[in-house]
This record gives structure tokens, sequence and C-alpha cells, in this order.
């Protein structure tokens, strides 16, 4: 795999508590580029400093929305800028605590496929007000987060980039790079069980799985986009293209 190019590097925002943080602007987009400083990918904000939480609120982040499931966020409570507030909007079958014991090299991938499918299936409320919040005025920049960074969030920052027309390369390309953060943050639990790294980090038959599952379902990413999920896709453009 391909490492952080001098352009990913731009985008990444170095936190001390956090590992998998990147502004999703930059990308070709239909008729000019995402506009930067807008929306934020990371992991789970428990962990931030000081000083994490003041850079935070440094780049003007008013809104925080979490897709964690109520435990996690019972154990492991964000931190954010006083400034934000955060927005809790649930995704229960990301949770793989339970999974990290049980799966295998065989096992893990099918499991990461049919959770990607499930995202497309039974999320589409919560996919659908994660577009809504894009789409209002008071809400944005906004950063979005799971626990890692790379499933709940990995398939919200796809939709986010395919809504602007960005090409499927570099979507897949931004969807990769949670590989390192992934590392970053459980390489203990890596070095100590490698045959568990199939749902620890990302590869790219995960959101191929999702991309499948909307075009069998609604043909086209555009009509899952705007028919499923209501998404106004000339005001997406609107905004975060310049």
């Amino acid at each position: 795999m391909q490492g952080f190019s001098e352009f990913d590097k731009t985008r990444t925002l170095r936190l001390e508590g956090a590992y998998n943080v990147r502004d999703l602007g930059g990308f070709k987009a239909a008729g000019g580029t995402v506009r930067r400083g807008l929306v934020f990918r990371s992991d789970e904000l428990s962990r931030l400093t000081d000083e994490d939480v003041e850079k935070l609120g440094g780049i003007g982040i008013k809104t925080v929305v979490d897709f964690r499931s109520g435990a996690e966020i019972a154990h492991f409570a964000d931190r954010y800028p006083d400034s934000a507030r955060m927005l809790d909007l649930s995704i229960d079958s990301g949770d793989l605590g339970s999974a990290l014991e049980e799966v295998n090299e065989k096992t893990g991938p099918l499991l990461m496929k049919e959770i990607n499918r499930i995202f497309v299936k039974q999320h589409i409320n919560i996919y659908s007000s994660f577009f809504s919040l894009l789409t209002s005025n008071t809400d944005i920049p906004l950063l979005f987060h799971c626990a890692a960074g790379k499933d709940r969030t990995g398939f919200a920052a796809a939709m986010f980039l395919a809504s602007l027309g960005v090409s499927r390369e570099d979507i897949f390309r931004d969807y990769m790079l949670s590989v390192y953060g992934a590392k970053k943050k459980y390489g203990l639990f890596l070095e100590r069980k490698p045959e568990r790294a199939s749902i620890v980090i990302v590869r790219p038959e995960y959101l191929e799985a999702a991309f499948e599952e909307i075009e069998f379902a609604f043909g086209t990413v555009e009509n899952y986009l705007a028919k499923g999920l209501g998404v106004d896709l000339n005001k997406m453009r609107a905004i975060f293209i310049e």
C-alpha cells in the first residue's frame, strides 16, 4: 500500500491523543475542489490532551458527531472544545469489542464486509441525520468519529466524498490511510494477536462491500445518497466545493 503523500500530510491533523485525524478537503470534486477546514474525520477523542482540545478549538470545530455505541461513549467520553457541541449518532453494529477475541483471518474479513453492508441497509436514518448536519448553516466546521475512525467513520467519509463527485480512487485512497492510524492505536494488541488484524485495520474489500450493496439496492451511489439518505447533492456541492 502506498504511504502518506505530501498531499495527505497536509490534510493530517497531528494530535497527541488521537491517531487518525484528517481534513477531508483538498480532493478534486465535481467542478472544483473540496474545501478545506470544514469537515474532519477522526478516531475517538477521550484521550485528547489539553493542547489537543485547544487545537480543535483553534480550527473552529462547532460540532462533534460521535458514531460510537452508548457503551463505548460511557466508557470513553469525548473531550472537545467548550465552543463545540457533541451529537450522538450511535451505530451499535460497529462495536467490535467482543468479536476481537473470536475472529481469525478467515472469519474476520467476512465480518467486516457484512458490517459495511449493514451500514448501507440498516443505518439510513443515522447517515441521513449526518448529512442534514452537513447541509445546515450552523454545524460546520464539523468533526465526526467512531472508535478507531475507520469503519463507521470510514463509510461516512466515503459517502461525504462521493456526494461531492470525488473519484472512487481518491475515496479509497483516503479510506486506506486509516491503516496507519489503526496500527498506532492498536499496535500492542496487534503484536500480541496478529491473527486479529483483519478487524483492527481496513482493507479495500470492506468498503467495496458497501459500494456493492449500494449499487445492488439503489443502482448508483448518487441514487442512494439522493433517494435513500435524502441528500440535497446540489446544496452539498454549493457548500463544500470551491
